[in-house]
């Protein structure tokens, strides 16, 4: 949610719009891009959690919150992959998975709580507790 400028994350926490972290580049970065090969091969039961953004580049906030998502996976040091998924690109996949965004970039958790099979689970928290 937007309001001022601001990107609402979760609660009465806002961040600014223009805020900047780490000050690395979309050519920089660290985070994986994440097609359905990828995520077959890589991802799907393979016993390592992921933080998976799924956007479409016209989406209003997305390089915010993916800023954030690759400081948290740089601070897990290999203990969580940080990805993306590009919807507009990819939507025949983001429709499988059920991830497409809808009107604001979405956050995935893939991880195993209960068993040995992964399940991808919405992250719903306040992301700004991670930036900073």
């Amino acid at each position: 949610m937007y309001l001022d400028g601001k990107v609402q994350f979760g609660g009465d926490m806002y961040l600014d719009e223009k805020a900047q972290f780490g000050g690395t580049t979309s050519s920089q970065s660290d985070i994986r891009t994440i097609n359905s090969q990828v995520f077959q091969k890589e991802i799907a039961d393979q016993g390592i959690t992921w933080l998976l953004l799924s956007y479409t580049p016209t989406l209003k906030g997305y390089q915010l919150i993916e800023s954030i998502i690759e400081l948290v996976g740089s601070g897990m040091q290999g203990a969580l992959q940080v990805g993306s998924i590009n919807c507009e690109t990819e939507p025949s996949f983001c429709k499988d998975l059920g991830i497409y965004p809808r009107g604001v970039p979405r956050v995935f958790i893939y991880s195993y709580v209960a068993s040995e099979k992964g399940c991808l689970v919405e992250y719903n928290g306040d992301l700004s507790v991670f930036s900073g």
